[in-house]
């Protein structure tokens, strides 16, 4: 409730110098302004509550000033099949890394397997001991 507040006290200004030029009500496009506004702010709140920690993925690509094309080419360099940039994102979000992803991932971050997928991290201390 308290963002709401914010978010409409910070845009009532910049709509009041909007509705200033309009003559009459009628011309006004902004009619239903405090619905919108409170909308707005709905939005915001719960973007602001569901914000996750970013993946070691994305920071690694983020500090390299790579794009997500950047990264599939990257992918692609190390003999997988280039997988779309929207995949690539939803793995940095919240979508686990399939397992022949794994290695390549590893090559070109140099992120431990155990770090990217934990809940494999048996089977690769298997594969090490080998």
């Amino acid at each position: 409730m308290n963002v709401r507040r914010r978010v409409f006290g910070a845009l009532k200004p910049i709509l009041g110098a909007i509705s200033a030029s309009y003559t009459s009500r009628k011309d006004f496009p902004f009619t239903r302004c405090k619905f919108a506004c409170g909308r707005l702010a709905s939005s915001v709140s719960v973007v602001a509550m569901s914000e996750e920690p970013k993946s070691a993925i994305r920071t690694w690509r983020e500090l390299r000033k790579l794009s997500l094309e950047d990264v599939c080419d990257l992918l692609k360099q190390q003999g997988l099949e280039r997988p779309s940039a929207a995949k690539l994102s939803r793995i940095e979000r919240n979508q686990d890394i399939p397992p022949e992803m794994i290695p390549a991932f590893e090559a070109i971050t140099g992120i431990p397997a155990k770090e990217q997928r934990p809940d494999l991290a048996k089977i690769f201390d298997r594969e090490a001991a080998q």
